[in-house]
């Protein structure tokens, strides 16, 4: 299972609305809940996951999802060791989630929750599951049926090829880090690695699969599933 339980770490907290304006957001029903950043840098959204993080342990600030694309990116996590700044041209960043190494880039459609489990009286399984059951409903809405293969593997596939990755961390019981469900991404930076640790594991996205819905309405459905789920 791509989760990783921490309790250790106390990031600097802070007050008030930790990051964006309402202006930002593309879905502004329940309180802002889900905030819209379009494509962005890994490590800078990743320094905010623990601003937001660190102020809603506190009850500074409500929970909140958080959606976007990254530039291109490897994230390693704490299932994998290696000390690589870069491969293949791409950077290498190491991060707290659980799971291994994986890939990010422009075409995919990335969600961080960062939610309180212990308020929602939620197990980590029970929260991993409850994410999965939520793409899944937002991907058969898209008519693409996707399923979760054995209770130990995190994730989506579609036949054998693997169309959502999940790796989450959650510390003092509120999450963070998540998926990333490929859309029309290039595919190639997954080719020389072993996405989430899994050998000869095949990575697809809805383009390949002929799916030809615009990645802004797959992003809708995504934000409406987590809403009506989460919230």
């Amino acid at each position: 299972m791509e989760a990783q339980f921490i309790q250790e770490c106390h990031p600097e907290r802070s007050e008030g609305s930790p990051f964006v304006s309402k202006g930002d957001s593309l879905a502004t029903s329940q309180n802002d809940t889900v905030i819209d950043l379009g494509l962005t840098d890994y490590e800078i959204v990743h320094k905010k996951q623990l601003e937001i993080h660190s102020s809603v342990t506190s009850e500074k600030s409500d929970e909140i999802i958080i959606i976007t694309e990254h530039y291109p990116v490897y994230t390693l996590g704490r299932g994998e060791k290696g000390t690589e700044d870069q491969l293949y041209g791409i950077p290498v960043v190491h991060v707290e989630r659980g799971g291994q190494l994986t890939y990010h880039g422009p075409g995919q459609i990335v969600g961080y929750p960062i939610l309180n489990l212990q308020k929602r009286r939620l197990s980590i399984p029970q929260y991993l599951r409850k994410l999965e059951n939520t793409l899944i409903d937002a991907l058969q809405e898209l008519g693409v049926s996707a399923e979760y293969r054995e209770e130990h593997l995190a994730g989506l596939w579609v036949g054998e090829k693997k169309l959502v990755s999940i790796g989450i961390a959650v510390r003092h019981w509120v999450t963070f880090h998540g998926f990333a469900l490929n859309v029309d991404c290039d595919l190639t930076p997954f080719h020389p690695v072993n996405p989430c640790g899994l050998p000869g594991t095949q990575i697809t996205s809805l383009k390949e699969l002929g799916c030809r819905v615009d990645k802004k309405e797959v992003q809708r459905c995504v934000i409406k599933k987590l809403i009506q789920n989460f919230f």
